[in-house]
C-alpha cells in the first residue's frame, strides 16, 4: 500500500538509480538507452525507487556481455495501467528459472539472496498491476502500475 503519494517523473527515479550505481555502470560500460518520455505516476517514489532500483541492478548482475546495454521504455496505457519494459541485451533468463522468478528467496546462478525480484513484484502488486520476465533474444522485464487513488501530497 502507497505510504506518501505524489506525482512521480519516472526518468527521475531512473537517473536517480544510475546516479546510486554510478560506479559499477560505469567500470561494466553499460550503455542505458532510455525511451523518450518514461511519463508519470501517482505514487509513493520510494516503492518506485525499489521496484526500479531492483530491475536496474538485476541487470548489472546478470549482464555479462562485454558491451552491455539497458533499454527502458514507456509502452503507454494499457487496461488503465502504465506499461513499463525493461530488456537487457544479456544472456537472457534461464528456462528453468522463469516460474519462480519472482518468488522469495528464488536465488540465480550467482547465489544472491533471491529478494530482489519479490520486492518488484510486491511493489507493482500494491498499484494493482503484474510484473513478468521473459526472454526475447534478452532479459525482459514488463510491469503494469495502476496509478494510486489517494490525493497527491504537496
Amino acid at each position: 500500500m502507497p505510504q506518501k503519494v505524489l506525482s512521480v517523473e519516472v526518468r527521475e527515479v531512473i537517473d536517480r538509480v544510475l546516479a546510486e550505481h554510478a560506479e559499477e555502470v560505469s567500470k561494466r560500460g553499460l550503455r542505458v538507452i532510455m525511451g523518450k518520455d518514461l511519463g508519470r505516476l501517482r505514487a509513493d517514489p520510494i516503492q518506485i525507487y525499489q521496484l526500479f532500483g531492483n530491475l536496474v541492478g538485476n541487470s548489472l548482475r546478470y549482464n555479462d556481455r562485454p558491451s552491455p546495454e539497458l533499454r527502458v521504455d514507456y509502452l503507454g496505457m494499457r487496461d488503465e495501467a502504465h506499461v513499463y519494459r525493461l530488456c537487457d541485451n544479456g544472456p537472457g533468463i534461464p528456462e528453468d528459472l522463469l516460474p519462480a522468478l519472482f518468488e522469495p528467496f528464488s536465488k540465480g546462478s550467482r547465489g544472491d539472496a533471491g529478494i530482489g525480484l519479490a520486492i518488484a513484484k510486491k511493489v507493482v502488486e500494491a498499484y494493482g498491476g503484474e510484473i513478468k520476465a521473459f526472454n526475447e533474444g534478452k532479459a525482459c522485464f514488463e510491469s503494469t502500475l495502476r496509478d494510486a487513488t489517494p490525493p497527491i501530497s504537496r
